[in-house]
């Protein structure tokens, strides 16, 4: 198994270069997974009688909610590098 493993290779960090403009790949999966969810949901959310406009005033919200939420998980499980010397 760990023969075929070495044929594995890392696509890269970016996607596309455009000089000073870059397209990194965890920013268009974030970017990909974001659309499908609110796709889904819209559709999801007219299957069960709510208004799917409702879903995409939601959208900005729960994006920057999430940003904080991730940062704030982790800095929690990284304090050491936060409460410098004790």
């Amino acid at each position: 198994m760990d023969y075929y493993l070495a044929y594995i290779k890392s696509p890269g960090s970016e996607i596309l270069n455009f000089g000073v403009f870059s397209i990194k790949w965890y920013g268009f999966l974030i970017a990909i997974s974001v659309i499908s969810g609110l796709s889904i949901s819209k559709k999801l959310a007219n299957l069960r009688g709510i208004d799917p406009e409702y879903i995409s005033s939601l959208l900005p919200s729960l994006i920057l909610s999430s940003i904080i939420g991730a940062r704030f998980y982790y800095v929690i499980f990284e304090y050491r590098k936060y409460i410098g010397n004790i």
